[in-house]
């Protein structure tokens, strides 16, 4: 596999801007990143659709970075710029309309060389994934473990490791081929994992305790916490670990790496928090601003979705306080869950966004990897400032994002609640969602009208939701300023 020269310009393009930090002529790319002027256009062109460029018109316009250098990594301009990333053609998939992939071979599922092309371009996409444009310009901090991914095998018995795997030269030196995993992992906590994170990740390495929860002689616990940066307690990147036990062969097995996709988004959400000089609340509402944006750039809302979200759910709630008065809802509540709820999916970024670009149906396994979005979104917006005077927003948060699936009759998820048992705000973000997917959809097969979307809301076809709800949805929906204003 060769990268094309279009390919390489790209990549020369995205760095120049990123360098620059201000809009760019045509004119000013191509001298000063020595690219032809012919190749711009194209490369402009795909760079806008992915997300990663835009343009401004005018006597000091030009092109400029829609993401910042930290959030767009080489795969991403790589997969945006080449037809295809594969290193063989027995690693493709079907696309949409073929009967069948050109080439395919009829040995794929039990080839011992199609596993190694395998293996192989999952290291090749990791790799990818790991390098961004602030690396390549040199405008990011270098993490002490660098671009880490560490597998140990431990014996329980004994205590004693072996170190499987390690992709980084750093962790290698660090972590020695054999050794005792208690003093490693002590070592590691007390030099590397911030403060807060220690305590919980010291009981969950504890081997000592590693016969505990065993289901049927096997469990695999999984954790995110925050890795130091150059020994401070501000700085730092997140990680993720794995372990795994079976008691029949005695061994544990522990996973170590960089949280590389959403995390990296998350952690360039909490270092703006950092950076901003504002109360808690007003950055608590900035990073629900970021988030929305996140979701938006990796397309996992349709344009101009944060805006009629908070459109549709804030005239239902004041529809459900003024039918209902015994409810109690407060104006601060409506102003607050409205604009809460366009972060209701925002668990999405966490799974793999090729999953919603998508318009055939969704495979099983996909199915019961989308239904995990809820808890998700819950554990990001558990990471938010807290404070005593937030905790009503705080709440709101987690419920939008934890419960918005849950419908009145149990049968939604991810817990089956049912009834009351529902708080308001995802009840009414839920019927939203339902509601937006039905007029936004990106499949022509499910996209709907208005009149058609009230009515199938109506009958029950899209889920059980209390007799409460639909009555203040169904009036709001006939009052002249249902349909938000349009945007430019």
């Amino acid at each position: 596999m060769q990268l094309t020269s279009t390919t390489d310009y790209s990549i020369r393009l995205v760095c120049f801007l990123a360098y620059k930090e201000e809009p760019c002529s045509t004119a000013t790319i191509a001298t000063s990143a020595n690219i032809p002027n012919n190749y711009i256009p194209k490369i402009i062109k795909k760079l806008k659709i992915a997300n990663i460029v835009g343009s401004v018109e005018g006597v000091q316009g030009g092109y400029f970075l829609l993401k910042k250098p930290e959030t767009i990594t080489l795969w991403d301009i790589l997969d945006t710029m080449e037809s295809t990333m594969k290193i063989n053609k027995c690693l493709e998939e079907k696309q949409e309309g073929e009967c069948c992939v050109p080439n395919y071979c009829h040995n794929r599922e039990t080839c011992k060389v199609r596993a190694v092309f395998e293996q192989f371009q999952m290291d090749l996409e990791r790799k990818l994934e790991e390098v961004t444009i602030a690396e390549l310009i040199g405008k990011a901090a270098k993490h002490p473990f660098g671009n880490t991914y560490v597998t140990l095998e431990i014996d329980a018995e004994t205590g004693k490791y072996k170190r499987v795997y390690a992709y980084d030269a750093f962790v290698r030196d660090y972590i020695p081929k054999e050794g005792d995993f208690r003093e490693f992992i002590k070592k590691y906590i007390e030099e590397y994992v911030q403060e807060d994170d220690k305590e919980r990740i010291t009981e969950l390495t504890d081997i000592g305790r590693i016969e505990e929860d065993l289901i049927n002689g096997y469990w695999e616990k999984q954790t995110r916490f925050r890795q130091r940066v150059r020994d401070t307690e501000k700085d730092y990147v997140w990680m993720e670990l794995h372990q795994y036990f079976n008691i029949d062969d005695n061994v544990a097995i522990f996973v170590l790496q960089n949280s590389i996709l959403a995390a990296r988004h998350m952690s360039s959400v909490e270092e703006e928090l950092e950076s901003k000089s504002k109360s808690i609340e007003e950055n608590y509402w900035f990073a629900i601003e970021l988030l929305s944006r996140i979701l938006n750039e990796r397309n996992l809302e349709y344009s101009n979705s944060r805006l009629e979200t908070i459109h549709y759910t804030e005239k239902i709630y004041q529809k459900l306080a003024e039918l209902y008065p015994e409810l109690e809802i407060t104006e601060v509540e409506i102003k607050n869950v409205a604009h809460l709820a366009p972060i209701h999916n925002v668990g999405k970024i966490r799974l793999p966004k090729e999953m919603f670009l998508r318009l055939d149906e969704l495979t099983e396994e996909e199915e019961k990897l989308l239904k995990t979005h809820p808890e998700l979104g819950a554990e990001i917006v558990a990471r938010f400032p807290k404070d005593k005077k937030l905790e009503h927003i705080q709440q709101y948060s987690r419920d939008i994002c934890l419960y918005h699936h849950e419908r009145y009759d149990g049968s939604g998820y991810p817990y089956g609640l049912k009834g009351e048992e529902i708080p308001l705000c995802a009840q009414v973000v839920g019927l939203v969602d339902v509601y937006e997917e039905l007029i936004n959809s990106k499949n022509m097969h499910v996209s709907t009208g208005k009149e058609k979307a009230i009515q199938m809301i109506l009958s029950g076809k899209c889920g059980s939701f209390s007799e409460t709800l639909l009555h203040s949805f169904l009036v709001a929906a006939m009052q002249s300023d249902w349909e938000p204003d349009e945007v430019d």
